[in-house]
């Protein structure tokens, strides 16, 4: 009993590395009341040197070794790769007015009968088009605000709809930093993810929409189009990379002639060489920081499982897991509590992608259902918990408290019922 005791507290032991990170992360948060504020690249290193001491292996040169395999994993440096090229590419088309050419698009297409299904539906085509919810935010919360400023609608409920909408697209997009990791690490193709996501979160959209709509009766609206173009040419980067990847080209390569064509229409428009070059190398720099932590992560997930932690992790959830139906619940609770602990989806994900995916593999999850539901879990946690980056930075533009802009934020609240509703309909 004794022996059997001080095993279990040592294998409980090497995951010290990843505690310790969380608990930084956490602590450190909540201490400075800006989670944002924190380096998670250094933390991440803390727990590396941790984790380095820690390991089992005699010589540093192995120990270190074990972390330089553990980084340079294909998947890890596909992902890495991916994730500069859609910074380099989001920047790009940013620049050449793509992002307004969406708003004023929308803004031209909607009647005013429908202003917070118009917000939400085009915060939907805009981070599913740019893939991420952030840059939708502050492209379209001031829209928002200033919209209903002008009506008098309730800011808080106006500025909701678009974060609902962002987080739609930020689930779904094809060049979303989640769908790039979550698909890399459970080996389906984005394609897969889509379909799938898109057969289990259209209800929630189409009654999102319904309530926005109903919310919204009682109000007079009148859409001012801000001054820009509407042109389809501005576009069409977007356009091509999401046609593309909807007929299964790899996200790469359409990432890759997203940005060619992005370079060849900025030239139209008589941008300078040197100019171009500037724009997508601050994209490319936009993502280190995705980077080096998809790097670092690799790394010490790796000397963790070196040391025998992962397999203590699996073993303490399959003694709890039973079926498929728990083996889900499990997944997408461990997704939920990392991601409320490092208020970060895409980082939550990273972390505990190696272990989720052991999970999936023994008990043949499918890989594209089993993406969709971690995804949409993270984007659900990210959505609603009130330090997240994406309800500081709409509350920040709207002037409220993020937790006033909570209760209107119908998708991701719906989004959670459906991932519930989901997993109890998991045939065994």
């Amino acid at each position: 009993m004794g022996i059997g005791w001080r095993c279990a507290m040592r294998n409980f032991l090497t995951l010290s590395p990843i505690l310790l990170f969380l608990s930084l992360y956490l602590v450190g948060g909540m201490l400075l009341h800006d989670f944002y504020s924190l380096s998670v690249p250094l933390l991440l290193l803390f727990s590396i040197v941790v984790a380095l001491f820690q390991s089992k292996r005699a010589l540093f040169s192995d120990r270190l070794q074990v972390l330089i395999n553990g980084a340079g994993q294909s998947g890890i440096i596909l992902m890495c790769f991916i994730f500069t090229l859609a910074g380099g590419f989001s920047n790009l088309a940013k620049s050449l007015g793509s992002i307004d050419a969406l708003i004023n698009y929308g803004l031209a297409i909607f009647p005013p009968s429908v202003f917070l299904v118009g917000i939400f539906l085009m915060a939907c085509f805009i981070s599913m088009a740019m893939g991420t919810s952030v840059g939708t935010l502050v492209s379209l919360v001031p829209v928002a605000v200033s919209l209903a400023n002008t009506t008098g609608f309730p800011v808080e409920i106006a500025v909701a709809a678009v974060l609902s909408g962002a987080m739609f697209g930020d689930n779904l997009s094809l060049v979303s930093d989640t769908t790039i990791a979550i698909t890399q690490a459970m080996d389906c193709s984005s394609r897969e993810k889509l379909l799938t996501n898109l057969r289990y979160i259209l209800p929630a959209a189409v009654l999102t929409c319904l309530a926005y709509y109903l919310t919204s009766l009682n109000y007079d609206f009148q859409f001012v189009s801000s001054q820009g173009q509407q042109s389809l040419l501005l576009m069409s980067p977007y356009l091509i990379v999401l046609v593309l990847s909807l007929f299964g080209v790899h996200v790469f390569v359409s990432l890759f002639l997203g940005l060619i064509s992005g370079l060849i229409l900025a030239l139209v428009q008589g941008y300078s060489l040197v100019k171009i070059m500037e724009i997508i190398g601050a994209g490319f720099a936009s993502m280190s920081d995705m980077v080096i932590i998809t790097l670092l992560v690799g790394g010490v997930i790796a000397i963790i499982q070196d040391n025998g932690g992962i397999n203590y992790i699996l073993d303490s959830l399959l003694l709890r897991i039973r079926n498929k139906r728990l083996a889900e619940t499990m997944m997408v609770l461990t997704v939920s509590v990392v991601n409320i602990c490092v208020a970060n989806n895409t980082v939550s994900l990273v972390v505990t992608a190696p272990i989720l995916k052991q999970i999936k593999n023994k008990y043949q999850l499918s890989a594209a259902r089993t993406a969709s539901l971690l995804d949409m879990t993270s984007c659900v946690v990210q959505g609603l918990i009130p330090y997240g980056i994406q309800l500081l930075i709409t509350a920040k533009f709207a002037a409220v408290e993020s937790i006033r802009i909570i209760p209107y934020a119908y998708y991701p609240i719906l989004m959670g019922l459906t991932i519930t509703w989901i997993i109890a309909k998991q045939k065994e």
